[in-house]
């Protein structure tokens, strides 16, 4: 009998070895499981486009799960630090954005400790500690970055636009007097310095990695990075004041309203005036999003063309748009007065007048309406029915 057990041993400790292994491997699959599924929830709220306070407090919390299970993932960590940098936009208090920069770039620093030959990782690190402040060891990480996917796209065109953001955020990007002194000097940039290195150096290192990045990926199958690429090679025209490219890029981008603004630069008042007027016409997100630029550069252009009639339309159809009758009759009765023969301004003016009860000066306007064209059904169906009411 004890001969039996002894030879049952070896075979009992081969089973149990088996059955450990295989609830550890159970285990260890049901870790990366819940692990996989907080990052997939994270990257599910990441791409809500919804503008949330709360997103970035729901990103680290998933991550921070999500790491806790799998500590060694770097891409996971990698995350939690871009979303320690989104958490920063949403606080006031400039020792708590420091305290949340420390802690993604920390995080930043794990993760690429544990995949260190991952140049996307290393464009993607330098880009958030260059538009921190640290523009030395941004462009030294940039560069070990090219160094470990030199063939990579995406990493030439991130050092490119991280060069052309930093510029825009020590110049007025928008002022016709920026342009009006680069006319006059060559080496208007030469002089100008970020951090003791000239902003002349950011624009041709923008333009040499936009270029690689171009040959490397041609502007034909991904829109997205094509809008990207354009956007971000407008800017660059425009801040070199190279305004007619700009808008040529902006065009293909579809950037309706820096299109208007390079046209402001310009002086050219009427076609910006046009492009904001396709833009409050079309309505919908874009008009909504961007009111407060559009508005805006209305005012600039009536400012330096006082007599400019369709800003001031366009100006008198936002307020009517925003229920703000006063004003929107004030920049009607401006139109009419610079040009007697605008038949929408008059039709504008009579809606208003109609709802306010000044019924008379309703008609007068109707009346002005079909005297200019005889043929306006809606002037004359609206007269009528005014004329019917006084009788």
């Amino acid at each position: 009998m004890t001969k039996i057990r002894v030879n049952l041993l070896p075979e009992f400790l081969v089973l149990s070895s088996i059955l450990i292994i295989s609830i550890f491997l159970f285990i260890s699959i049901i870790r990366e499981y819940i692990a996989h599924k907080r990052y997939f929830e994270y990257q599910r709220i990441s791409n809500d486009n919804r503008q949330n306070r709360l997103i970035p407090e729901k990103q680290i919390y998933l991550l921070r799960k999500s790491v806790g299970i799998s500590p060694s993932n770097a891409d996971v960590i990698f995350e939690l630090g871009k979303s320690y940098i989104n958490k920063m936009s949403n606080v006031r208090s400039e020792n708590e954005k420091h305290k949340l920069y420390d802690i993604a770039k920390d995080s930043f620093q794990k993760a690429l400790k544990f995949k260190p030959t991952d140049g996307r990782h290393w464009a993607h690190y330098a880009w958030h500690i260059g538009l921190n402040g640290e523009t030395n060891e941004a462009i030294n990480c940039f560069e070990k970055a090219i160094i470990l996917q030199e063939s990579d796209y995406f990493v030439h065109s991130l050092y490119a636009r991280w060069c052309i953001n930093l510029v825009k955020s020590e110049i007025n990007l928008e002022s016709p007097l920026r342009c009006d002194e680069m006319n006059k000097s060559l080496q208007y940039y030469d002089n100008q310095f970020i951090n003791n290195i000239s902003i002349h150096s950011f624009l041709e290192r923008a333009q040499i990695e936009w270029n690689k990045a171009i040959l490397l990926k041609p502007l034909i199958p991904d829109a997205a990075f094509n809008i990207s690429a354009y956007n971000s090679l407008a800017d660059l025209a425009l801040i070199k004041c190279d305004l007619d490219n700009a808008i040529g890029k902006y065009i293909a981008a579809g950037n309706k309203i820096m299109m208007a603004k390079c046209y402001f630069i310009k002086g050219n008042y009427n076609e910006a005036v046009n492009v904001l007027n396709g833009i409050i016409y079309g309505g919908g997100a874009l008009f909504w999003e961007n009111l407060p630029e559009i508005r805006n550069l209305l005012n600039n252009i009536i400012k330096e063309d006082t007599n400019n009639y369709k800003a001031l339309y366009c100006s008198g159809e936002i307020y009517n748009r925003l229920k703000q009758q006063r004003l929107a009759l004030q920049d009607f009765k401006a139109v009419v007065k610079l040009n007697p023969k605008h038949i929408d301004a008059h039709l504008e003016l009579a809606k208003i007048y109609k709802s306010n009860g000044q019924s008379d000066l309703a008609m007068e306007e109707y009346e002005s309406i079909i005297s200019l064209n005889p043929n306006h059904k809606e002037a004359i169906d609206l007269l009528g029915e005014a004329i019917r009411k006084n009788n």
